[in-house]
């Protein structure tokens, strides 16, 4: 009689476990979120992503930055300050802790200063050839958007958007090419870009991992830059972040030594 009551009593409790776990398995908000693409616009779709970007102010990190070419590789630790919507200001030093050099830019100017040669450089933004100091091609834009890891979808004449792997990929077309987007559809980030020119080469790719949340707001902390026509990469590894705590002005003071070399661009 003991063994058949405990015999029952095993079964009316599998029984049980079984029906919880069904009913967790189906619980909507625990459930994976089904995608489809007739769910979402590409005018929403950017929207969500510009919402995450609109949220960042500012932002104090080090990160380390590595950049490779062919015949080229470099390797430093960067201290970075970003105020919104565009000054970025880097204090860059190789690892054993010497300083390479400031650099200061927003879309209007630029000021940069090389220890190496003693030589403190200014200009407008316009003037800025970041691959005589980066070592890489890019622009102002790309640079400001690696460290702060806030990419935008750029608007095209037209855009399609289809399902890749769990993720949104969105494809918009503009004069100068092709531009694709892979997008989280649950954080609204975008994980990855490629674009590719009217000749159908593609020009640059981005990757952007490991995504952190700071309130309302989502930054990855791995950046990674591809030409691959160019054999050029550049890799960014955040360390620590603080984000939307206040900036004064005065952090974006370069010490310049008094007998260095000025050169307007």
């Amino acid at each position: 009689m003991i063994t058949k009551k405990c015999d029952s009593f095993a079964v009316v409790s599998w029984i049980l476990l079984v029906s919880v776990f069904i009913s967790i398995s189906c619980s909507p908000s625990l459930r994976k979120k089904k995608l489809s693409v007739d769910q979402i616009n590409p005018r929403e779709l950017k929207d969500s992503v510009d919402r995450n970007f609109l949220n960042l102010q500012t932002l104090r990190g080090r990160a380390r930055l590595q950049i490779q070419m062919k015949d080229f590789a470099y390797e430093a630790n960067s201290e970075v300050k970003i105020r919104m919507p565009d000054s970025l200001f880097l204090k860059i030093e190789v690892i054993f802790g010497i300083d390479v050099g400031f650099f200061f830019g927003n879309r209007e100017q630029f000021a940069l200063y090389s220890p190496q040669d003693n030589i403190f450089y200014t200009g407008s933004i316009d003037s800025l050839d970041l691959s005589k100091f980066f070592q890489i091609d890019l622009t102002y834009d790309d640079l400001l958007e690696a460290f702060a890891g806030t990419p935008v979808i750029v608007p095209g004449k037209t855009t399609k958007i289809a399902l890749d792997d769990g993720n949104y990929k969105l494809s918009s077309v503009t004069q100068n090419g092709l531009h694709r987007y892979w997008i989280d559809p649950d954080k609204s980030v975008i994980k990855k870009y490629q674009f590719y020119d009217r000749t159908g080469t593609l020009q640059i790719e981005k990757h952007y991992r490991r995504f952190k949340k700071y309130k309302d707001i989502y930054l990855p902390q791995i950046i990674q830059i591809k030409k691959p026509a160019k054999n050029q990469y550049f890799s960014l590894f955040y360390t620590s972040h603080e984000v939307n705590k206040n900036i004064s002005p005065d952090e974006f003071q370069m010490n310049v030594p008094e007998n260095a070399r000025w050169i307007k661009l």
